[in-house]
């Protein structure tokens, strides 16, 4: 189960678009859905300085229509303040960018607009993107009957006693059968 809150970090929510990144680059590791932390390296800049990757994640944003999109592939830089958006992996995907008039503007594959975007002063493309946090919620059911029901995608009551009685799932202990199923 999967359920969202708005995350509320200091600038969290300004992402920078960045034609020049090689991948796309956060490092508020409260913001991501999923994370691989076996995932190591370095990342090295324009200026040759290198910070290192402590992670592979995945984010979930809002976008202008209010959907909501996964981002894949972000890496995980704690030692990083801004967040980078990668247009290679963008247009990898079918997307399509446009610069015109000091704006930049976003399309997903099928032509609707995600962002539009104005130059600042110093030639940047700052673009806020609200990020959801992903919350886990934990359930515990006292009934092994109702758990072995909801295990096999709500299995009746007399086939799942058979599969008991005849030994055929190791680890199924007792079972009662109980008249409050779904």
């Amino acid at each position: 189960m999967l359920a969202c809150g708005k995350f509320d970090g200091s600038n969290s929510n300004t992402w920078y678009l960045d034609t020049g990144a090689s991948n796309h680059m956060c490092g508020i590791k409260q913001a991501f859905v999923d994370i691989n932390e076996s995932y190591k390296g370095n990342i090295t800049f324009g200026d040759l300085s290198q910070r290192p990757v402590d992670g592979r994640c995945i984010i979930l944003i809002k976008i202008k229509n209010g959907e909501q999109k996964f981002i894949s592939e972000v890496f995980l830089c704690s030692k990083r303040e801004e967040q980078h958006f990668e247009f290679g992996a963008v247009l990898k995907k079918g997307f399509e960018v446009q610069m015109k008039d000091k704006n930049l503007r976003n399309f997903d594959e099928f032509g609707a607009a995600i962002a539009s975007v104005k130059m600042t002063r110093n030639r940047m493309f700052p673009l806020d993107l609200s990020i959801y946090l992903s919350k886990c919620f934990k359930v515990e059911i006292s009934n092994m009957m109702n758990l072995w029901h909801l295990r096999y995608r709500h299995l009746n009551c007399g086939s799942l006693m058979l599969m008991e009685k005849r030994k055929m799932v190791l680890g199924i202990s007792k079972l009662e059968h109980t008249s409050k199923m779904c």
